[in-house]
């Protein structure tokens, strides 16, 4: 495994955030169109921990993430095709499209199933604990879940049980402050989440969950230690979601964290939320010196983006593209689908959503021409 700081870790740290948030990119423009009706928990602003952590990670460790879990499944190696065919609800998903957003699953990487259950996958992560230790195997299981889960009973019993039998398992808690609109100073009497570990004789940290580096350093740690024999850690990573809590909108205006957000950001990154990228120049240094998850404008989404991932920006395009029309082709069961799709596409930016990419909009709107090009020369019938 690389350093920390070197720089093809830096790249492929990069490249795996910007996958993930040119994912929910297309999840987001889509929506709309109501082929998805799975109700999605985005990742947007968190993509740093996942990302960070997984990297510490080998094939055979394995993750138990909670219901905000596209960027887990994917930066632990789930199969794109797979994870799109579940959100449009197709025998082809990883749940047999049973599942939806909140119930993504890829066996083979390492993704143990993530719930909709607040708190629902911490005491599975104890249990292939408990089986790595009595197996004799050197393996690593993580949990991730949010701030509020913290306040759930589970979360305490099992870090008992985990720190009692030192068990290999590391515990990540994504604190983007909210559970749902509410704030955890208005939840937990005592808000710093890394210090519950205190009481069960384990390492507690907090790190900043906008700097990948840190989540990896921090991580990298946490894994040895386990692996080690050393027993579990608590790591409290502090980030924000920029979307509402579920669906693809803003929620800026409901006026419960208005203020915060921008400041958020601006301490985080050390730039202005609103920066605009002018140049690939500007781009190139803005990526070299911020490995960070939370730049909107800058870094995952800057336009262009910096020279030296022109190729791989480029690939996940094209790799996204051939999920979203894989999984709306097999959506076919017996009707014409028309280029309406288009028209449908161009309301995206109506109402409370956030401004969406043009060139987006294109890429989705030649998707939609391909699928009814398609369908006007045959009309498969597929059943679930």
């Amino acid at each position: 495994m690389p350093s920390p700081t070197s720089p093809d870790l830096g790249r492929k740290l990069f490249r795996d955030m910007l996958r993930i948030r040119r994912v929910e990119d297309r999840i987001k423009a889509m929506y709309h169109l109501r082929e998805m009706r799975s109700p999605p928990h985005l990742c947007m602003g968190h993509e740093g921990i996942a990302v960070g952590v997984c990297a510490t990670l080998g094939r055979r460790d394995v993750i138990y993430p909670y219901y905000r879990s596209h960027g887990w499944y994917l930066a632990k190696g789930g199969d794109l095709n797979a994870m799109m065919a579940e959100l449009f609800g197709r025998a082809t998903g990883c749940s047999r499209g049973w599942g939806g957003s909140m119930h993504l699953i890829d066996l083979a990487a390492g993704v143990m199933g993530t719930s909709a259950i607040v708190g629902g996958t911490i005491s599975h992560a104890a249990g292939a604990g408990l089986t790595f230790q009595m197996r004799g195997q050197s393996r690593v299981a993580v949990v991730a879940f949010g701030d509020g889960a913290t306040e759930e009973g589970v979360f305490h019993e099992t870090l008992n049980f985990a720190a009692l039998r030192r068990l290999p398992v590391v515990f990540v808690c994504e604190n983007n402050l909210y559970a749902t609109n509410t704030h955890i100073r208005e939840r937990q009497a005592q808000t710093e989440i890394y210090r519950h570990a205190e009481r069960f004789g384990m390492p507690g940290v907090a790190a900043d969950g906008n700097d990948v580096t840190e989540v990896h350093a921090q991580a990298a740690r946490a894994v040895a230690r386990a692996r080690a024999g050393e027993g579990p850690t608590l790591i409290e990573f502090q980030t924000y979601r920029i979307l509402e809590h579920c669906g693809v909108n803003e929620d800026h205006d409901l006026g419960y964290r208005t203020e915060e957000f921008p400041a958020f950001y601006s301490r985080s990154s050390g730039l202005p939320v609103d920066i605009t990228v002018e140049s690939p120049e500007e781009a190139a240094e803005i990526a070299s010196r911020h490995w960070r998850c939370g730049i909107t404008s800058a870094v995952l989404v800057c336009v262009p983006v910096p020279a030296e991932f022109e190729l791989p920006a480029a690939e996940i395009e094209r790799a996204i593209e051939q999920a979203v029309e894989e999984a709306s082709l097999a959506a076919v069961r017996g009707k014409k689908l028309t280029p309406f799709l288009l028209a449908q596409m161009e309301r995206i930016t109506a109402g409370r959503t956030l401004q969406t990419n043009r060139a987006l909009l294109i890429n989705n709107a030649s998707v939609a021409a391909k699928i009814a090009k398609s369908l006007n020369k045959s009309e498969p019938r597929l059943t679930r």
